[in-house]
């Protein structure tokens, strides 16, 4: 037997919507229960509140592509969710570090193939120009971003930069694990 889930109309209560407020979502329009979760819009972006048994808010999460990015949790407080720039998703080196070191598996879950634009320091060129590896403004033990270059044009930007320079990076994410960190496919560098 397959168990179909129905959506229906619902209302959120007046106090998830005076909490909502205060993690900054000013509206929300079209809401649909889910049963686990209601799911609603704000200003053109799609979220989720899910609930506990007792109606409290355990999360709030913005839907970008088919990933949900927090933007609160009962757990952790507020987060920032990334600005979404077309298929990039603008995320910080630090941040998604401080998740691979907290959680590698959730950390796979979360950006393996996502489309990502970050900004950092270059710490290593490869001979070749074939990769650069760009670390946060943390340089301390966490890793860093192994970038993979593979345009002429982006191998020529490259062999313009130094050790240290600053780096803005588009490109998807290919791998993410606890020991080489995340490895980054290049589709734009300056």
């Amino acid at each position: 037997k397959k168990t179909i889930t129905v959506q229906s109309e619902a209302k959120l209560s007046p106090e998830h919507i005076a909490f909502l407020k205060t993690v900054g979502i000013s509206e929300a329009i079209n809401v649909k229960d889910n049963g686990d979760n209601k799911k609603f819009t704000c200003k053109g972006d799609e979220y989720k509140l899910y609930t506990n048994k007792d109606n409290g808010i355990t999360k709030v999460v913005k839907i970008i592509g088919e990933k949900e990015w927090y933007v609160w949790t009962d757990d952790h407080g507020k987060w920032n969710v990334p600005e979404n720039e077309g298929k990039y998703i603008v995320i910080s080196i630090d941040d998604l570090n401080s998740q691979l070191e907290n959680n590698a598996a959730r950390a796979s879950k979360n950006y393996k193939g996502v489309y990502v634009k970050f900004t950092g320091y270059i710490s290593t060129i490869d001979s070749d120009g074939d990769y650069i590896s760009v670390k946060g403004n943390r340089g301390d033990f966490l890793k860093d971003f192994h970038c993979r270059i593979r345009d002429k044009k982006h191998k020529e930007v490259v062999m313009n930069k130094n050790s240290g320079n600053r780096v803005t990076i588009r490109g998807k994410i290919t791998d993410v694990g606890e020991i080489m960190g995340y490895r980054v496919q290049v589709d734009e560098i300056k």
